[in-house]
């Protein structure tokens, strides 16, 4: 069955879309990190004191996507608002008893499309980013709960992997069995509940070597159990983003094989070159998520690249600058030939949050 607030979201991403066609997106003046600094300040919602994920359509609180960017956020000045934004998703989740992928404007928490085990995963590390204990020590028992649950939900205990069955993940529309992305997710939870003081129901897998023996082929990691055997970014890069894996030789053999599957071309990064099983409302955004390019994995992607080859690093970010200039935003989502993703039904969002890690990295290389 249909949540109604999906009819919701899809309205409004189809509003978005007519108003884009007849006016283009939002243009901001200035170079990439001028551009960039205002996209910043204009996805913080002042009156509920919160960041969006974007301007755009996805106005909404992510757990996914405020955990990518709140480490960028806070070296960028902004502990104040994400002391506010924490506040504000953990209250409402815990009204609820569920920390969800996302809040709605009118602050109903949903999962799209259903439960994504990284939901957890990004809110504890950015409770550690944050590092206030008073707010931990507030929702402790909450954070444990979930904890437990997510145990229940979505390990299978015999063998510590994440179960065979579908779960919103990094890539919502794909549809795998128990993908690398989702279990590197579980030992990063487990990891950040150790830093963070609280009970660990996972602490007795070592989720590391459950990883490495099932997902590493001795080149790359591999995206799911399906038997598959696809290169997709998203498993080769957060397995070293969430320093699960810090292994230089490993991050090295992994970078270069998503180079030579030229997934970094035109510019990083695309999910994979081979098409993804995907679920039906695929067909109103066809290839949303399969060779198209994501800056929302593209940086994560450069941050590593930066641990092993800098000058890369430093030139793969001088491309997104001039890409950001092009279009004077920063865009969500491209079609594998480096043009914004626009069909009938779907025009990649705009202002994305994100912005927040091109500042970030650009000051860091």
């Amino acid at each position: 069955m249909i949540k109604p607030i999906f009819f919701t979201e899809g309205l409004q991403m189809f509003r978005r879309k007519i108003r884009v066609r007849k006016t283009g997106f939002k243009k901001y003046s200035g170079d990439a990190k001028a551009i960039c600094r205002e996209i910043v300040k204009d996805c913080y919602n002042h009156e509920k004191n919160y960041f969006m994920a974007s301007k755009g359509h996805f106005c909404e609180y992510w757990s996914r996507d405020f955990g990518l960017c709140v480490k960028p956020l806070k070296e960028l000045g902004y502990e104040k608002e994400i002391r506010n934004t924490l506040n504000y998703a953990l209250k409402i989740f815990k009204e609820k008893r569920n920390i969800t992928t996302t809040i709605s404007p009118k602050k109903t928490p949903f999962d799209f499309p259903r439960f994504a085990p990284d939901s957890l995963a990004f809110t504890l590390h950015s409770l550690i980013t944050l590092d206030k204990k008073n707010i931990v020590n507030q929702y402790k028992e909450f954070l444990e709960s979930e904890a437990r649950k997510y145990l229940e939900k979505v390990i299978e205990k015999n063998t510590g992997l994440v179960k065979k069955k579908y779960f919103s993940s990094m890539k919502d529309h794909s549809i795998r069995e128990s993908s690398c992305y989702d279990n590197v997710m579980s030992a990063w939870i487990s990891k950040n509940l150790e830093k963070l003081k609280l009970k660990n129901p996972l602490k007795d897998y070592n989720l590391k070597k459950i990883i490495k023996n099932n997902f590493w082929t001795g080149t790359y990691f591999i995206d799911d159990l399906s038997g598959r055997e696809m290169i997709t970014s998203d498993a080769n890069v957060f397995p070293f983003w969430t320093e699960i894996f810090d292994s230089k030789k490993m991050m090295k053999s992994a970078v270069e094989t998503l180079i030579e599957k030229k997934l970094d071309k035109p510019f990083p990064i695309k999910y994979s070159k081979e098409k993804p099983k995907v679920v039906w409302y695929d067909s109103f955004a066809k290839g949303y998520q399969a060779q198209t390019i994501w800056p929302m994995i593209g940086y994560p992607y450069i941050e590593v690249v930066s641990k092993v080859n800098k000058n890369l690093a430093k030139n793969y970010l001088k491309q997104y600058s001039k890409i950001i200039e092009k279009y004077k935003t920063f865009l969500e989502v491209y079609f594998s030939t480096g043009k914004p993703y626009k069909l009938a039904f779907y025009y990649a969002d705009e202002g994305m949050l994100w912005a927040s890690m091109h500042l970030y990295l650009s000051e860091k290389l």
